[in-house]
C-alpha cells in the first residue's frame, strides 16, 4: 500500500507543477450511510464526520477539467442488532484518493464524477464504553464512485456537495454483518490558487 500511496503523490506533484493548473485546499463534513446485508441490524442514519486535504485541477478544455485529490476522511457508523440495546460505534479513518472529471459552466458551476480509491488508516469500535481496534475486520483499501455538484465563485472560493458510493466490502471477514458498503455524503469549501494564469 505504501508503493501506491507513494505514487499517487508523486502524481500529484507532477500535474502541481503544469502551468495550467489550480491548486489549494479542501476541507468539509460528511456523513456515513453503511450499509448491511444482515437484516438483523439496524443502521444510525446519521453519523457526521470531517475531511481535509488538498486538490489539484487542471482545465484541459473549455468546460471541461480533470481534478486530483488527497485528503484525510473521517467515516464510520452506528448500529445495534434488532432486539438489543447496545449501540455499537464504528469509527474509520481514510486517506482517500479520487480522480475526477468536471463539467464546468461559464457561471462557476460545475458537475463532476469519478472513481474514488480509499486506504484505511485506523478503525476502532466502541461499546458500553469500552473502545478496541477492529483495523484487522477492515478492509485495507475501498472502491466508491464520486458524483457531485459544486460552485466556484470568482475562480476563487468553492463550495460542493458530493456522494461517494461505495462498491467493495469493507468487512474483511464478512462474518459478523455480512457484507458492508460504505456510501458517503459530504459538503466541502475550496480555494482555488491558480498556477501560472
Amino acid at each position: 500500500m505504501k508503493k501506491i500511496i507513494v505514487s499517487i503523490i508523486l502524481l500529484f506533484i507532477f500535474f502541481t507543477v503544469n502551468a495550467q493548473l489550480s491548486v489549494g485546499p479542501r476541507l468539509g463534513i460528511n456523513n456515513s450511510m453503511a450499509n448491511f446485508s444482515a437484516s438483523d441490524i439496524k443502521v444510525d442514519p446519521v453519523v457526521p464526520g470531517f475531511y481535509g486535504g488538498a486538490f489539484a485541477n487542471y482545465q484541459f478544455a473549455k468546460n471541461f477539467a480533470a481534478e486530483v485529490e488527497l485528503f484525510y476522511s473521517g467515516e464510520g457508523t452506528k448500529y445495534k442488532i434488532k432486539g438489543s440495546p447496545t449501540v455499537y460505534k464504528v469509527n474509520l479513518g481514510y486517506f482517500n484518493v479520487p480522480l475526477l472529471v468536471q463539467f464546468k459552466t461559464s457561471g462557476g458551476f460545475y458537475l463532476e464524477t469519478g472513481p474514488q480509491m480509499g486506504f484505511l488508516l485506523s478503525a476502532n469500535e466502541t461499546d458500553n464504553g469500552i473502545t478496541e481496534s477492529i483495523k484487522d475486520d477492515i478492509s485495507p483499501s475501498k472502491f466508491s464512485w464520486c458524483f457531485g455538484l459544486g460552485k466556484q465563485f470568482a475562480k476563487k472560493l468553492g463550495i460542493d456537495i458530493r456522494y461517494a458510493a461505495g462498491f467493495s466490502d469493507i468487512n474483511k471477514n464478512s462474518v459478523s454483518g455480512g457484507t458492508i458498503k460504505d456510501n458517503v455524503l459530504s459538503l466541502g469549501l475550496s480555494y482555488a490558487f491558480h498556477v501560472g494564469r
